[in-house]
C-alpha cells in the first residue's frame, strides 16, 4: 500500500507483504492473495490512521520499474522460448487479461491454460510452435527446448475448450503455430 502522489505508483509505502507465488499460480490466484492481503494490512493500519499516524517509507526510485500500458498484441507467445518461459507467459496473461495467443492456419488462437507436467520426449525433425498429440489425445507444443501441454484453448471466435477437445478438433499432430516473425506482418 502507497500514498497516493500525482505520478503513478510513487508514494510513500504505508504497508507491504510478500506473497509466495507457486508454479500453480496465476495472475487470476495472485490477484485474490493480493486482495486478501490488502484487506489484512488496511485492518492494520486503520487504527493507526484514526490515532494520526501513519508508517510512510521512502520508496527506492532505482529499483522501479515502468511498464508501458499492455496491447492485446503484446500477448503473441514466441515459441521459440523455453517451455518455463512460456508456461509463465500464459499464466501472466490469462484471464481477466486479454491472454496469449498465437497464430494456427492463419487462425488466432488463445491459449488460457497449459502444463509443463510429464511432458513429451523431443522427437527428431520437432521444431519450435509444431503441435504433437500424446496418446491421450492432448495436444503438445514444441518450444526451444521441450514441449507445453494445451490444457484450455480458444479459437478465434469460438468457445473456451479443453485441450483434448482442441485435439479432436484443430489441433492435429504436425500442424505448427506461425511464427513470430510470419505473425508479426
Amino acid at each position: 500500500m502507497i500514498t497516493l502522489e500525482p505520478e503513478a505508483d510513487t508514494g510513500d509505502i504505508v504497508a507491504q507483504r510478500a506473497i509466495p507465488i507457486t508454479d500453480e499460480d496465476d495472475c487470476n490466484t495472485i490477484y485474490r492473495e493480493v486482495s486478501r492481503t490488502e484487506v489484512d494490512m488496511l485492518e492494520e493500519i486503520l487504527p493507526m490512521i484514526r490515532r494520526g499516524v501513519l508508517p510512510r517509507q521512502k520508496q527506492d526510485d532505482t529499483q522501479a520499474t515502468v511498464m508501458p500500458k499492455r496491447r492485446p498484441e503484446d500477448g503473441l507467445i514466441d515459441w521459440r522460448r523455453s517451455t518455463r518461459e512460456i508456461y509463465n507467459w500464459v499464466r501472466a496473461l490469462t484471464h481477466p487479461y486479454p491472454g496469449a495467443f498465437s497464430v494456427l492456419n492463419g487462425v488466432r488462437v488463445w491459449i488460457w491454460a497449459a502444463r509443463m507436467d510429464g511432458g513429451r520426449k523431443i522427437q527428431p525433425g520437432s521444431r519450435p510452435g509444431e503441435v504433437a498429440l500424446d496418446a491421450d489425445g492432448w495436444p503438445w507444443v514444441g518450444t526451444a527446448n521441450g514441449w507445453i501441454r494445451m490444457v484450455t484453448i480458444q479459437r478465434e471466435g469460438g468457445p473456451i475448450v479443453s485441450g483434448l477437445v482442441a485435439g479432436k478438433t484443430f489441433l492435429a499432430s504436425g500442424s505448427a503455430f506461425s511464427e513470430i516473425r510470419e505473425v508479426a506482418k
